[in-house]
């Protein structure tokens, strides 16, 4: 008899939490899942990691691109350095048939940066860049360094669609 009483409540309950995932999703919370941390890494992936400790923490990249760069099936690729150690940490990607790793890369900053950021977002976050490129052959293209932070950012059409982690230069 129990068992028939608990049966209808169970129902109500899965079909409200059905119903109520079908609202729309809420901004993500940078706090959760892969962190990008300019001048330290994305993830579990720091700078200066071994090969081996990559692997480890992420499992076998979904391509092996050299004996110093893995690409992960998350949009995200970790290049090491002739040591084989991590140099670097690409997210997303600049060129125009790169748009599933851009769509695939989901990880942001603490402060929210993320693909599809505008210029205006990363500059509110990180003051005026460095530097700035541009690409002579792609002019869709804008690249924002921020060296002392450790990261440049590229956008195209004004949408954030790769992010480099690098070292940053030790202070003075």
């Amino acid at each position: 008899m129990r068992d028939q009483a608990i049966s209808p409540l169970f129902w109500l309950i899965a079909i409200a939490l059905t119903l109520g995932g079908c609202a729309s999703d809420p901004p993500p919370d940078p706090t959760v899942g892969h962190l990008v941390c300019p001048g330290e890494g994305y993830g579990p992936v720091r700078l200066g990691m071994s090969r081996e400790e990559v692997v480890a923490v992420l499992g076998q990249p979904k391509l092996k691109i050299s004996p110093t760069a893995y690409q992960y099936a998350e949009g995200f690729a970790v290049v090491f350095d002739r040591r084989f150690r991590v140099a670097s940490v690409m997210c997303g990607g600049f060129c125009e048939g790169d748009k599933p790793l851009v769509e695939r890369f989901g990880g942001r900053t603490a402060s929210g940066i993320g693909m599809g950021s505008s210029t205006d977002m990363v500059r509110q976050c990180y003051g005026d860049p460095e530097r700035t490129r541009t690409i002579a052959d792609d002019p869709k293209l804008l690249i924002l360094e921020y060296p002392k932070l450790g990261a440049a950012f590229t956008f195209r059409n004004d949408r954030l669609v790769h992010i480099a982690i690098s070292k940053a230069p030790a202070p003075r």
